[in-house]
């Protein structure tokens, strides 16, 4: 679904129809994500702090890298959007649904449901599982002695 006309009665709360774009969407629909896993993070932080002379420039060219960082990362995701969305024997067919939705829309919800086009059902299945009362809310998997014992089948549930 992707509608970007939906109405909704923002006359009751003292707002208009676009506030569902723009105010609303800053406060209720986005959340912080880090451009870079710590690692590299942690070598540009190190060779920044070895240029910089003083606290001011240290975090001017944070924020230049910051801003250089993100560039290449939007580029090389468009160049990967490009890529899959005209060589769709790139992806599973089951999965290039998913893999359009998330360049198209470009949200956490359409990641998670692209990576779970990945997960064998039964596995999905259990993940959807409502625990009861009696249950903890998250079950570790049994890492007993069979766990890592070797198996006829792979990971993904082919015969060897």
């Amino acid at each position: 679904m992707n509608d970007p006309n939906i109405h909704w009665p923002a006359y009751k709360f003292g707002m208009n129809q676009e506030d569902i774009k723009t105010k609303l969407h800053r406060q209720y629909n986005t959340i912080v994500m880090p451009v870079l896993d710590i690692e590299a993070f942690s070598y540009d932080v190190s060779e920044i702090a070895n240029k910089a002379e003083n606290a001011a420039e240290f975090h001017a060219l944070l924020a230049e890298r910051k801003k250089k960082r993100v560039v290449e990362l939007r580029e090389a995701l468009e160049l990967m959007m490009s890529e899959i969305s005209y060589n769709d024997h790139l992806l599973p067919r089951s999965s290039m649904d998913s893999a359009l939705t998330v360049f198209r829309d470009r949200s956490f919800d359409a990641m998670v449901r692209f990576c779970s086009t990945f997960i064998p059902k039964d596995v999905l299945n259990d993940l959807n599982h409502t625990p009861t009362e009696d249950e903890p809310d998250f079950a570790m998997p049994d890492f007993s002695e069979d766990y890592w014992e070797p198996s006829d089948h792979d990971d993904h549930g082919g015969q060897l």
